[in-house]
């Protein structure tokens, strides 16, 4: 119930919520909780694996959707890694 109340919190509460979404997160890690760990590394596993992580040799695009992040690293600064980036998130966003 913990986690699921920490989730809510950090998806759909106003940002100023979120340390708190945060803190009952990290007391579900604290007392062993493998599944508040892998929300914090990989997600709430709604999406496939393949919607949410890509990587290439030009850029690396990951999404959690439990913390409402995208981390894009640019490996090689060309027009196509920079277009691989946008395909990413234009695909995320359509999901």
């Amino acid at each position: 119930m913990l986690i699921f109340a920490a989730i809510l919190i950090l998806k759909y509460e106003p940002s100023y919520s979120r340390s708190t979404g945060l803190a009952m997160l990290n007391c579900a890690k604290e007392l062993g909780s493998e599944r508040a760990e892998r929300l914090t590394m990989e997600g709430s596993g709604t999406f496939a694996k393949e919607d949410v992580c890509f990587r290439d040799e030009m850029v690396e695009c990951t999404a959690n959707d439990v913390f409402a992040e995208v981390s894009i690293a640019i490996k090689q600064e060309t027009g196509e890694s920079y277009a691989c980036a946008l395909r990413f998130l234009t695909h995320l966003l359509s999901l």
